[in-house]
């Protein structure tokens, strides 16, 4: 999903282009990672025991 996305600091000014956004930090890229461990002896799969 793409979208436009914008921050704003007192201490720092931005440069974004959008006249909506002036002085604004354009966010170029964002990642948001999700990890889950796995064991050999442990299993998330199936029902509560």
């Amino acid at each position: 999903m793409a979208f436009d996305a914008f921050i704003q600091t007192d201490d720092i000014a931005g440069e974004a282009l959008d006249e909506q956004y002036t002085n604004w930090i354009e966010i170029n890229g964002h990642n948001f990672g999700v990890n889950q461990s796995m064991s050999a002896t442990a299993s998330s799969f199936g029902g509560a025991t």
